[in-house]
């Protein structure tokens, strides 16, 4: 199902295409193998389309200055650049000092036309992400100098080009997927708004006309223009408007980054009432320990989808993985974790609703109680028998709120950086990170100014709005540590319940399985309550009338100490992103926040 019929969004079937989406940064064979058990699962699921992000062919790592080979996307790595002749005749391409050889962008192209010939194969159709301008080589700007000046001609005469010849190389593509504003090159920095648009849209419009000599699709994300960035959106929709009404967009259903789930749906979901819409979510659970972590949470799913039933989007699409740069992962795919419950609840919501009933039947009051409790009990039967059905559904159920006392006990996002987090794990403490271990991390000249003088992980951006001396501060400090603890008493009582009623119930594999999963996250979890507890006894209030007054700095550095033993005991020294060491790190930082208070 190629979703390339023209009109308004009317006109296109709603929720017609339903998707499935891998972000993977770097390791290609986890890719494809993730990508061939979706091929085989996608048929039960009623699932059209895969969804590629363009981050298999080492894209640059956010982490680290280390350069990596330019041209390696989907749209670059096949190019002979047979329009630009001054670029093809350099076979080797630089990037500093990486180097890209013929040889090297030839296995790019094999791999990226198997991967989606693969696809194709299985019945299903391709969606292949484009970042406009990323991975350009060093050769480009010295042959042509008007591509390093933002050329309005060059910029639209290139895309076209290189898109025209990448759908040549590439048939196997059905849908370019291409990162809007803030990755086309030069747009906010020319003179005025009538040149921003007007550069904005002439790249758009050259895509446009690649994508339809070739019969493909062009979606284009609207990401990164709300909030403080909110006058960027104005101007990108402006540059929509000069585009054809077949031209699609993709949103995520939440505001920027799935951070975590109580954020409020996009702003802007309404924002284009003329054009199809691909709306997308996370299901893997990006910032939340991804498949590491139990997380299952269908209700969140299905009432989602039931807010968005009414603006009958043209498709919807679930990230169902997040794989970057980390050596240790419990589950190679989604399928094998208890976290699939929400990608079975999510692709069966999203077919039943491509039937298109009267909306008035199909948010009964009753349906969606139904609808996602009957999709997630029959997975569960089905996945692990019914016997064990009534233990795991009630084990499971309290997944959501773990999963909310580790990564959002503010219910205000993260307290970090991401780059710092790495989307999913525990933090560093607050702290100048010079080789923390489990990323390298090259942080901006300026992060001492920028955080006053707090370091490279900043907690200032959650814990600002808690005015200091007030009892909006000691309730906030308390409430974090609480949902923490709460947290973590739940853990306790999953493991416990699992290990106790589980092996009569569950296979063998499986018992051994799920037992360790909950034991690693009763690890997690104490970890976590006891950074909770250090940052609160380094930055809250002290007074004796909260639990505040009993969090003493030196017993915890001793209480870190004795977690981090027993997590590397017990699972490893690499265990959920250096686990150990960073509970060993936040017990040096409260010996040193003690040390300064003495002083």
């Amino acid at each position: 199902m190629n979703p390339t019929e023209s009109g308004s969004r009317g006109s296109h079937r709603p929720f017609g295409l339903r998707g499935w989406q891998f972000l993977v940064n770097h390791d290609r064979a986890y890719l494809a193998q993730a990508a061939e058990r979706a091929t085989r699962e996608a048929p039960g699921f009623d699932v059209t389309h895969l969804e590629f992000p363009n981050m298999a062919m080492q894209l640059p790592n956010a982490y680290t200055s280390s350069p990596v080979p330019p041209c390696r996307n989907w749209v670059l790595c096949g190019q002979t650049f047979r329009d630009f002749p001054k670029l093809a005749r350099h076979k080797d391409l630089h990037s500093r000092e990486a180097v890209s050889t013929l040889e090297d962008r030839s296995r790019d192209l094999t791999y990226m036309k198997d991967l989606f010939g693969r696809v194709k194969a299985s019945g299903l159709d391709v969606m292949a992400w484009h970042h406009v301008r990323r991975d350009l080589p060093d050769e480009l700007a010295q042959e042509y100098p008007e591509s390093a000046t933002g050329d309005p001609s060059f910029l639209r005469d290139w895309e076209e080009a290189t898109l025209t010849e990448f759908f040549e190389v590439a048939p196997e593509v059905d849908i370019l997927v291409v990162t809007s504003l803030t990755e086309t090159p030069g747009v906010l920095k020319m003179p005025d708004r009538t040149h921003q648009v007007a550069r904005l849209a002439g790249v758009f419009g050259a895509m446009e006309r690649a994508c339809r000599r070739a019969g493909k699709t062009l979606v284009i994300r609207d990401w990164g223009a709300v909030g403080k960035n909110q006058w960027q959106g104005s101007i990108f929709k402006e540059a929509m408007e000069s585009l054809p009404e077949d031209v699609w967009i993709h949103i995520k259903n939440v505001v920027l980054d799935f951070v975590t789930n109580a954020e409020v749906p996009h702003p802007n979901l309404n924002a284009y009432p003329k054009r199809p819409m691909i709306v997308e979510f996370d299901v893997y659970g990006e910032y939340y320990g991804r498949a590491d972590i139990p997380y299952v949470d269908p209700r969140h799913f299905c009432e989602r989808l039931d807010a968005l039933y009414a603006l009958q989007p043209g498709g919807v699409t679930a990230r169902i993985a997040y794989e970057s740069g980390r050596e240790w992962r419990r589950y190679r795919t989604i399928f094998d974790s208890p976290n699939a419950a929400n990608a079975v609840a999510f692709s069966r919501w999203a077919s039943d609703a491509a039937n298109n009933r009267p909306i008035g039947e199909w948010l009964d009051f009753l349906a969606p109680s139904r609808r996602w409790q009957t999709y997630t009990w029959q997975w569960l039967a089905d996945r692990y028998g019914a016997d064990a059905g009534p233990l795991l559904a009630r084990v499971f159920e309290r997944t959501p709120q773990i999963v909310h006392g580790i990564f959002a006990p503010l219910w205000c996002g993260y307290w970090h950086p991401f780059s710092v987090m790495e989307h999913t794990t525990l933090p560093w403490p607050p702290t100048r990170l010079e080789d923390h271990g489990s990323v390298p991390w090259n942080p901006p000249p300026d992060i001492l100014e920028v955080t006053g003088g707090l370091g490279d992980n900043d907690f200032s951006r959650v814990v600002d709005w808690m005015p200091s001396g007030t009892a909006v501060e000691t309730i906030g400090w308390c409430q974090l540590v609480s949902r923490k603890v709460e947290g973590l008493r739940l853990a306790r009582l999953c493991s416990e319940e699992v290990s106790v009623e589980g092996r009569a119930v569950l296979s063998p594999d499986d018992y051994e399985d799920l037992d360790l999963l909950f034991r690693q996250l009763v690890g997690v979890c104490e970890a976590d309550v006891l950074t909770g507890k250090i940052l609160a006894a380094a930055r809250g209030p002290r007074k004796d009338s909260t639990i505040l007054a009993d969090l003493s700095l030196s017993a915890l550095s001793v209480e870190a100490d004795r977690i981090a033993g027993e997590i590397r005991g017990n699972f490893g020294a690499d265990f959920f992103g250096e686990l150990a060491l960073r509970v060993e790190a936040w017990g040096r930082w409260a010996k040193e926040e003690l040390s300064r208070r003495d002083t």
